[in-house]
Order: C-alpha cells, then sequence, then structure tokens
C-alpha cells in the first residue's frame, strides 16, 4: 500500500536577529595574471539572500585587508545611511574560512565596525558553499 506525504503545514522559527550574511574567500594564485595590473588572485565578498557579489582583483592575497576596508566604506557604510530603520542592518555577518581573510587586525577592525566574523575549516568548501 501506497502512503502519501503530505507537504509541510507547519510554521517556521525564524531568528529575531535581524542582519545580513556575507561569505567572502579568496582564489588564485591563477597561472596567467590579468593584462592590465598583472592580478594573480582574486577576493570576493557575495551578500547570502540576494546573491549580490562584489570582486576585487587583487595581485597578493596580503591585499585582503585592503580589500575588506573598502567594502566596508563603499557598501556597508552607504547601506546603513539608506535604510529608514537602522536596526535593518544592525548585525552584519561575515562567514569566511580560515586564512588571509582572518588575520587579527582584519578581525579587530571588522568587529569594530558591528561585523562578526564566524570562520569554517580551511579546504571545505562544502561549510562555505554560497561563496
Amino acid at each position: 500500500m501506497h502512503k502519501e506525504h503530505n507537504s509541510f503545514s507547519g510554521t517556521v522559527s525564524r531568528s529575531k536577529v535581524r542582519g545580513k550574511q556575507y561569505y567572502a574567500v579568496v582564489k588564485g594564485p591563477y597561472t596567467i595574471p590579468s593584462l592590465v595590473y598583472e592580478n594573480k588572485n582574486v577576493f570576493g565578498i557575495i551578500q547570502g539572500s540576494t546573491r549580490y557579489l562584489i570582486q576585487f582583483y587583487i595581485k597578493n592575497k596580503s591585499e585582503v585587508q585592503k580589500c575588506f576596508l573598502k567594502w566596508y566604506e563603499e557598501y556597508i557604510v552607504p547601506l546603513r545611511r539608506t535604510l529608514v530603520n537602522p536596526e535593518d542592518l544592525h548585525h552584519n555577518f561575515l562567514n569566511t574560512d580560515i586564512g588571509y581573510c582572518t588575520s587579527n587586525a582584519t578581525i579587530s577592525y571588522l568587529e569594530h565596525v558591528g561585523i562578526q566574523v564566524t570562520t569554517t575549516c580551511p579546504h571545505t568548501l562544502e561549510q562555505n558553499t554560497v561563496i
């Protein structure tokens, strides 16, 4: 006898913390650099729900902290200014692997501006599948 499966009809509990989830990763080095600036690495940050991707092309992975500063100043600060209710973007979370994105200086800066850094295990792409 075939049993019929009903779809879920209950309610889903949603977090009361309002904010945005971002994911970041550094890719490279690539064997063939870019033609103009000879960049060999790409640093990307993607917003979790909209999948809005911001990429920085860099020569060295050590330039990641500068990319975070630029990302914060050019994207997060203006976004916070445009919100009617600043609580909508009070909590920001950045998920990345343990590597160039998680230097002490970078983590300190991000936490100072209100962005909580969470990490995944290195070399486990399945834990950071959004980016």
